[in-house]
């Protein structure tokens, strides 16, 4: 269950104005809101649980403060770029039903950064059903926010300071994680 709340935050704060965040406002904008959903929760299931269970597996050969800094530094993976690159929406997959939808959220979920915190969260907890699917709300709700504002969301300025906010919190968090499990900081 210690899982369950830091990944919805972590992949919320990480999918911020992100490709899939971009490709669900596509779907807002096309008014095809029931097959985004249904895709955006179809690729990010599949996604979040190859992670969480390969970061299940993998965390049960490793330390402790070795999980610790996997996490801490998939944190600083998701908050680093986001100040330094901007996103490309990838393009809106035209036909091919539903199949194509889930094919192109999941090219946008798989290697993302969201995942690779799932993965992080799975090594470094008990419960890794329980990061993917704080990983799946987090990114739902990332997700249905777009598709359910259309043109309505937020401004490319105020997107960007969104981003820009996630991109800080992040990095803080993810840098006094790694510090800690590095053992630089005086824990007396």
């Amino acid at each position: 269950m210690d899982a369950l709340i830091p990944a919805l935050l972590a992949v919320l704060l990480s999918e911020t104005g992100g490709k899939t965040q971009a490709l669900a406002l596509g779907y807002g904008l096309a008014r095809r809101v029931r097959e985004g959903v249904s895709a955006l929760f179809v690729a990010s299931l599949i996604a979040y649980a190859v992670a969480a269970i390969g970061g299940h597996f993998i965390g049960q050969m490793l330390p402790a403060e070795a999980r610790s800094l996997i996490f801490g530094v998939a944190l600083l993976a998701a908050g680093i770029p986001m100040v330094t690159k901007p996103k490309i929406a990838p393009a809106l997959p035209i036909g091919g039903g539903m199949f194509k939808s889930i094919f192109g959220f999941a090219r946008a979920q798989f290697g993302d950064a969201a995942q690779f915190i799932i993965f992080a969260l799975a090594m470094r907890s008990d419960s890794p059903a329980f990061g993917a699917i704080g990983g799946l709300a987090g990114v739902m709700i990332a997700g249905f926010l777009p598709m359910a504002m259309g043109g309505d969301w937020a401004a490319p300025r105020t997107l960007q300071f969104a981003r820009w906010a996630c991109a800080i919190i992040l990095t803080v968090v993810g840098f006094w994680i790694s510090i800690n499990a590095l053992g630089i900081v005086n824990r007396s």
